[in-house]
């Protein structure tokens, strides 16, 4: 399938979310004082147990902007990975943010797998190396909001990419959401998650991703916030201080080609003998 569509709809989803965020006369500052998040998950991505940790943290530039550092450590598919972000934006908390993102996630995995072709053969697996450059924008609509990036990738594969995400707030401390995202590699994938924040400064997150490509990812765990008051709710958090850490997102393995193990040699697509 033609990758133009997708890039097509989360590209739109993207703008959309900007001219919504178009800011007139701010209710507020961009970020509302210095804080931060950091969180510790695990679960699995493409069917291999990972351990990881994010965080974020958020300062006021002036009245309008504000910047946010991201960060990514953890281990999967027998390596480590990482990563590093940053935002730099202009929000309105009663209507929404416009920014500049760019990021970078490295994966050291390597795992041979075997392979049909040729017979008796194996094939690596490995992790990818992605890098964004790009715009983000978010629209708040009461409880709902819009989130949308549109970037260019590079590392591993290049080309467009983009997220446009759905999320709804039932109560204060409650995030539901719903999305689809583009990355060169997996391709399209449909995004879910849902965050519980009973008192606003700590709670637990699930999330998940289905590419059309097979990878997989559910990862679960603990978030803590901390900076501004103590008894903020998610969704002012969310909409006052510090934007989404996106890194986690560009986890993904990719597959190499089939080639003979050592000791045995190719006839006619087939490992055969000692070599």
């Amino acid at each position: 399938m033609s990758s133009r569509h997708p890039l097509l709809s989360s590209a739109s989803f993207a703008v959309l979310a900007l001219w919504l965020a178009q800011p007139a006369s701010a209710s507020g500052p961009a970020v509302s004082g210095p804080n931060g998040k950091i969180s510790a998950f695990t679960g699995t991505i493409d069917g291999d147990f990972t351990l990881g940790s994010t965080g974020s943290f958020a300062v006021p530039l002036s009245g309008a902007w504000g910047a946010q550092v991201d960060g990514l450590v953890g281990t999967a598919e027998g390596g480590g990975y990482y990563g590093i972000g940053g935002h730099l934006f202009t929000r309105d908390p009663a209507k929404g943010l416009i920014g500049f993102y760019g990021s970078y996630v490295g994966w050291g995995s390597a795992t041979t797998v075997p392979v049909d072709t040729p017979e008796f053969g194996v094939a690596d697996i490995t992790g990818a190396n992605v890098g964004k450059l790009g715009v983000e924008g978010e629209a708040y609509l009461g409880r709902f909001s819009l989130e949308g990036l549109a970037a260019w990738q590079f590392g591993t594969n290049s080309g467009l990419a983009g997220k446009a995400t759905v999320a709804f707030y039932p109560s204060d401390n409650l995030r539901l959401d719903l999305g689809y995202s583009y990355l060169q590699g997996p391709g399209s994938s449909i995004t879910g998650g849902i965050e519980w924040a009973p008192n606003g400064n700590a709670g637990l997150f699930v999330s998940a991703a289905a590419a059309q490509s097979g990878n997989s990812t559910v990862i679960g765990g603990i978030k803590a916030y901390f900076g501004g008051s103590p008894t903020k709710s998610l969704i002012r958090r969310e909409r006052e201080d510090d934007p989404e850490n996106l890194l986690p997102d560009d986890l993904y393995t990719t597959l190499g080609n089939g080639y003979c193990p050592d000791g045995r040699f190719l006839d006619d697509d087939r490992c055969d003998g000692s070599g």
